[in-house]
């Protein structure tokens, strides 16, 4: 990462976005012994993440608190989360963080801005609404109560974007990338750098995600575990602002088509396109239902089941596809897609190459392959 291009308060900025009307800030005062923390009415700005990495923010006044939540259209959304651990220390955290561990769930940690507690820190490789990054953290501080681990708080809260912030790591972090609290890495104990923390792997939501569909604390801490892969760092553009990404503008596209005769086709349509994109079933259920409503689409109830059937459906393995669905509305796929003739011409390609002998026998060469997909490639790219 190239801090010369891209500033420290920038990354902590872009890994932790906030609420666009709230912040809060530590402010000289307050009685011994306690923070004196002021809510702020408005989105915290990039001076702000600079005050907060300065030198002078090292005894506590001058950091600054996020609260989760950044909107597209009508959607609230968060690229991290966290749990704040009260009266707590790592090693008190050592188990629970191991079994998170296990079970594919990446645990970075900060000591509490006071030095009495922990911070448990996930940063998404994709944002997630605000009831599935809550629900989610629910499951984990029933897991956490299970253990018998703490008091927790949640961020975000059971208030969601009107709930309580949390107060950043890398406090007086610009003289040495690292300031007073900075993120550690559990499986390895390492303090991680805030120059390298953008290149970082980000925990894969399709994991966190799964948490909001449990119940059973008990199950989920004696079940399997699997090896923790996480996932690289997307682009920057597809954290923030999440407006550019593939499933938002999908969504703002297909408003214009939302019509009778249409709807259906486009339900069954963007439910399998949002699958194949790697949105959360939830998410999918809830970005495609306030689609319907703002196109006043009374029928609702209709789109939630064939939604729900879909999505069950795919849980059970059950190949999703879309391009058909988009032609029966006649709607272009969203990514050009397979037109019908594309794919006669892929069956009589098929059908010739396999006809033929392969190579070894006078038959097809890995270059005459090659052609026939880039032909096809070209052909679908036109059509």
């Amino acid at each position: 990462m190239n801090d010369e291009h891209f500033g420290l308060a920038q990354v902590l900025m872009t890994l932790f976005p906030g609420h666009p009307g709230r912040h809060i800030a530590w402010i000289p005062g307050g009685e011994e012994g306690k923070k004196n923390v002021r809510e702020r009415p408005q989105q915290a700005v990039l001076n702000d993440y600079r005050i907060h990495l300065g030198r002078a923010s090292d005894e506590g006044p001058g950091a600054v608190g996020i609260v989760p939540g950044i909107k597209t259209g009508k959607v609230w959304r968060t690229p991290w989360v966290a749990l704040d651990f009260d009266n707590v220390t790592h090693s008190d955290l050592a188990a629970y963080c191991d079994l998170l561990s296990q079970k594919g769930l990446s645990c970075l940690i900060s000591t509490g801005t006071t030095g009495r507690g922990a911070h448990l820190y996930f940063l998404l490789d994709t944002a997630i609404t605000l009831t599935q990054a809550h629900r989610g953290l629910t499951f984990l501080k029933e897991i956490a109560r299970h253990m018998r681990v703490g008091n927790i708080d949640l961020r975000p809260s059971a208030q969601l974007q009107r709930g309580p912030g949390l107060l950043l790591p890398y406090r007086g972090a610009d003289r040495d990338g690292l300031g007073i609290n900075p993120l550690i890495d559990f499986t390895t104990g390492a303090f991680i750098p805030l120059t390298e923390l953008l290149e970082f792997p980000r925990q894969p939501v399709a994991t966190f995600t799964t948490l909001t569909r449990l119940r059973s604390p008990a199950a989920f801490i004696a079940g399997p575990t699997r090896s923790y892969r996480p996932a690289r760092l997307p682009a920057l553009e597809s954290v923030i602002p999440e407006s550019t990404d593939r499933w938002a503008a999908e969504l703002e596209r297909l408003a214009d088509f939302w019509e009778e005769g249409r709807r259906y086709y486009l339900t069954l349509a963007a439910t399998a396109y949002g699958w194949h994109q790697g949105v959360p079933a939830d998410q999918i259920m809830t970005d495609l239902l306030h689609l319907a409503e703002e196109n006043n689409d009374e029928e609702w109830k209709e789109r939630r089941t064939v939604i729900q059937s879909s999505l069950k459906r795919a849980d059970e393995g059950e190949p999703m596809a879309y391009h058909q669905f988009y032609e029966e509305a006649g709607v272009p796929s969203p990514a050009g897609g397979a037109t019908a003739a594309v794919r006669q011409e892929v069956e009589e390609m098929l059908d010739a190459l396999m006809a033929d002998p392969w190579k070894g026998a006078g038959g097809k060469t890995d270059r005459s392959l090659l052609k026939i997909l880039l032909a096809l490639a070209w052909k679908q790219r036109i059509d």
